[in-house]
């Protein structure tokens, strides 16, 4: 909540009105049986990679840091270009990649799908309904697609709040608490 708020300001401070974005993280809410389900399909798994490009790669590390506050589960953060330069060692059926794909996507993204499906990775795209097309559907395992905002940053947000799903139904179907996360403090003091 805090990263998303924050972010909002950011954009607001732009001239980027996020009054905007309500109808659009309501229709998110609205889906929640929909993410639940991709939840109960990746629960199980105990390693995950986050990808995405540009503005993307905070959203990928900010999903990978809800997962392991609210999960408990390994997750990393990358920008999608750097995936060929180490974590794609790490890559099998026991590491799902999550991507995080807004329009004018980086043309490697692509690429490194087809990398990951060739070294039977498991594959999941959060995107958004004007670009889903554009994927290659043949290898990507799971995709949620969201509403169109029209806007590249507002977009990259929207899809924040689903991976804040994901993270906060993959707790609850592991018996954790998402509000009273373990080790956690609300403030650092020094």
């Amino acid at each position: 909540k805090t990263f998303t708020m924050s972010c909002m300001k950011l954009c607001q401070s732009a001239g980027i009105s996020m009054d905007v974005l309500h109808p659009y993280i309501r229709n998110v809410l609205e889906r929640t049986d929909e993410i639940k389900a991709i939840a109960d399909r990746i629960m199980g798994y105990e390693h995950f990679l986050f990808l995405g490009d540009r503005h993307n790669y905070p959203i990928a590390l900010e999903g990978a840091l809800k997962f392991k506050e609210v999960a408990y589960v390994h997750a990393e953060g990358m920008p999608s270009s750097e995936m060929k330069h180490g974590p794609i060692a790490l890559v099998d059926h026991r590491v799902p990649s999550l991507f995080i794909i807004t329009e004018g996507f980086a043309p490697e993204t692509l690429s490194n799908i087809q990398e990951i499906k060739s070294r039977k990775g498991f594959v999941v795209v959060i995107t958004h309904d004007s670009i889903k097309n554009d994927l290659p559907w043949n290898v990507i395992d799971i995709t949620f697609s969201c509403k169109d905002t029209g806007e590249q940053y507002s977009q990259s947000l929207v899809l924040n709040v689903v991976l804040q799903l994901l993270s906060y139904y993959i707790a609850v179907g592991r018996g954790i608490n998402p509000d009273r996360p373990r080790n956690l403090a609300k403030c650092v003091t020094v």
